[in-house]
């Protein structure tokens, strides 16, 4: 063969070559910026747990403070402190952060973006122990991401 029928294919050969590089490049950056908001999103997440937990932690040591008979109120909410639930509500208060008896929303100092609420309930006696089970919220301000809602049941006497 002569030379002179021969030159196009090698730019044939380049530019398919290059294309397929191209391609691959774009895929990797599309891959690269899924991670990122997965990542992104993970993080989120794990603040918001932090938050929910140093919330509820505090609710805790609010409801070992409570004396049973002055601060649950007979029946409703007041001051966060709920009397026992109407088992015919659905869905509970605590799986319903519009529901009556959840504080307002806080801002929390551990991250200014984030905001906290919680609520106390009175689940009744039971062997001799009052029962109460204490659920905390929290979220980022502009309810963007991850909203972490964590629950724990206290035995006291």
């Amino acid at each position: 063969m002569s030379r002179a029928k021969e030159q196009g294919v090698a730019l044939i050969v380049a530019l398919v070559l290059l294309v397929i590089v191209t391609l691959l490049g774009v895929g990797a950056m599309n891959t690269v910026l899924l991670e990122e908001k997965m990542s992104g999103n993970l993080s989120d997440r794990a603040t918001a747990f932090q938050i929910a937990e140093a919330q509820l932690r505090q609710a805790e040591m609010l409801a070992l403070r409570l004396t049973i008979d002055q601060d649950v109120p007979p029946s409703g909410c007041r001051d966060s402190v709920c009397a026992e639930p109407d088992p015919t509500i659905n869905p509970p208060r605590y799986r319903n952060l519009n529901a009556q008896g959840w504080s307002n929303w806080v801002d929390t100092q551990i991250n200014p973006t984030y905001q906290t609420r919680y609520l106390i309930e009175y689940l009744g006696r039971s062997s001799g122990s009052h029962i109460l089970r204490v659920n905390a919220a929290a979220q980022r301000k502009d309810g963007v991401g991850s909203l972490v809602i964590l629950q724990s049941v206290i035995r006291r006497p």
